[in-house]
Formats: structure tokens, sequence, C-alpha cells
């Protein structure tokens, strides 16, 4: 009986590393794009810079993709070790990131109406590696990894809900829109672009004072031939002399880019 136990669960001793490794690749990919302010691989145009560039591509500050290395880096070294206390622990964080996985995957799907593959792969690892580290467990086990899931889940959901992106004052949003577009500074967006209107919303009342370039054609006054030359592919893409920045930037980053002085 003893010898059938052992063999009873040999998916998470010995398979597990290989959605922790595959998990790890995509999101220190990722973090790199993150760094770089680069342009991700997508099948469908647009959409993958509108997830990576949204507010919920950080956590309290913190791009998703630095926490996915830090878990699946984490993951990959429980599941090589052998000590008698990392399976009970590596169950606990493989259930806590599919719940966390849960909630980007119904972010991207719900709210942001965007769907990036390579987050999306990323969080099929995570499932994955709950499932190869889970499917044997015993029902004690499985009770606490769901806790551990749904707190997860929960935890992360409140953070997300308890800090929306914040205008600023109206005279400092008036007074750095005003700036950017005596700058030359450009905005180039869409209508239907979730991030370009949260970008927009900081602004407040002074965002018709924006320096903003519609390029879809679908869109009022829309420039699609100026975003044509520009080689605009992300939305929205900031232009601050020449260059080029393929994300949702904050306030105090357009005034840093812009050499605006920021509110006292």
């Amino acid at each position: 009986m003893a010898r059938g136990v052992k063999r009873g669960r040999p998916v998470e001793r010995h398979a597990a590393w290989i959605p922790s490794a595959a998990g790890l690749a995509i999101s220190a990919y990722l973090l790199v794009l993150d760094i770089f302010a680069a342009t991700t691989f997508c099948l469908t145009e647009y959409v993958c810079g509108t997830v990576r560039g949204s507010a919920y591509g950080r956590i309290l500050g913190v791009p998703v993709a630095a926490v996915g290395v830090a878990f699946f880096g984490a993951a990959l070294g429980l599941s090589l070790i052998r000590t008698a206390w990392r399976g009970r622990l590596l169950e606990i964080l493989a259930a806590a990131g599919a719940g966390g996985a849960a909630v980007f995957v119904a972010l991207q799907l719900g709210v942001i109406h965007a769907v990036c593959p390579s987050c999306l792969a990323a969080e099929a690892a995570a499932f994955a590696l709950a499932f190869l580290v889970l499917k044997d467990s015993p029902r004690p086990h499985l009770i606490d990894a769901a806790v551990a899931g749904v707190l997860a889940a929960a935890v992360l959901s409140i953070i997300y809900v308890g800090t929306p992106p914040r205008p600023a004052t109206s005279a400092y949003a008036t007074g750095l829109a005003r700036h950017l577009a005596a700058s030359g500074a450009v905005m180039y967006g869409a209508y239907w672009c979730p991030h370009c209107r949260e970008q927009k919303a900081l602004f407040g009342s002074a965002a018709i004072l924006l320096p903003y370039v519609e390029c879809d054609a679908r869109g009022r006054h829309a420039q699609v031939e100026r975003c044509r030359a520009r080689g605009i592919r992300v939305y929205p893409t900031w232009e601050f002399h020449g260059q080029l920045v393929e994300r949702a930037l904050t306030l105090d980053e357009l005034a840093d880019r812009s050499g605006y002085p920021p509110p006292p």
C-alpha cells in the first residue's frame, strides 16, 4: 500500500516543472517588453497593447509580468526540490496562482474587452500547474487549496477595485493638457480603445485639450494616413519629439517626458 501511495502522485513530482518553466518564460518575455516599452507579438491587431497598457497591467504599481516571474519562479523551484514540505507548499501556491489567473482572464473578457494571447498563455500555464499539482491531492488538501485560490482572487479583485485611476486636479490637468499640445506631443488612439478612454479620464474635463489623433477610419475626425505614416500599431501611442511610446502613461510620466513641472 505504501508503494501505491508513492506512485499515486507522479505528476506533481515529475511534471509540475513543465508549466512552471513555460509560465516563467512567457512572464519574463512580457516583463522585458514592459521594461523596454516594446510591442507584444499578437495574432489580432492592437489588442495586446490594450491589455498590457491598461490600468490592470499593474498590481500596486508592479507590472503583472513581474508578479508572474516571481510566481512561476517559485513554482519551478518547488517543483524541482525534494523535501517533505515542498509538496504542500506547492499545492497552496498553485491554487493561489490559478485564482489570480482566473481574475486576469475575467478582466480581459469582461472589463478590458481585449485579449492578449501571450497573457492567456501564461494564465493557461497557471491553470495547468494547479491541475497537475492538485489532481491527486487528498480532500483536506483540496479544501485548503480552494481556500487559497478564492482568497487570492478576492484580494486581487479588491486591489483592482480599490485603486482606480484618479484624475488630477482640474488646474493641473488643464495645464498639462495644454502643455502637451504646445510641446508637439501627440496621443494616437482609437475611439473603441478602453485604455484610451482611461488615459483621457485622468484629465477629466481637460481631456478635450489633449493633442489626440484618431486612427480608426470609423472614428470622428480620423487621420488614418497620419497614423499609418507613423507606424502606429498599439493604442494609445504617445509621440514625444519623434519618439513613440506604445502604452498609456501616468500623469507624472507625461509631465516628465514633456518637461512640465509636477504639481506642488
